[in-house]
């Protein structure tokens, strides 16, 4: 073997494994990204079933700061006016902006 072919040789394995190492790294990014949004997702469902388990009559809307969640919910009556229209928004930062999902129900009244 030459000394071409050697780095050759270098150079190419060079480049998978910094193409393997970029993808481990956007890879490990949305697992990151998933975490979070699930965690959202519980706090969403926690929120609304303490919201639900409340009478109507006493139901109002508010905010709360749990970890790096920024929880917002409304209420609203329904269009027939035997319910409530529950909206849970949570905020939380990520590297480059702030990401919000906003989640919704409806009880019954």
């Amino acid at each position: 073997m030459t000394l071409i072919e050697v780095l050759l040789a270098v150079v190419v394995l060079s480049t998978g494994v910094l193409a393997a190492a970029s993808a481990a790294a956007v890879v490990a990014n949305l697992v990151a990204q998933g975490r979070r949004a699930t965690q959202a997702a519980t706090l969403a469902a926690e929120r609304l079933e303490t919201l639900r388990s409340q009478p109507c009559a006493s139901l109002s809307g508010g905010t709360a700061l749990l970890g790096d969640y920024q929880v917002t919910w409304t209420v609203a009556s329904t269009l027939n006016g035997r319910g409530r229209r529950v909206l849970v928004t949570l905020a939380w930062p990520t590297a480059r902006a702030v990401h919000a999902e906003t989640f919704a129900s409806t009880f019954a009244c």
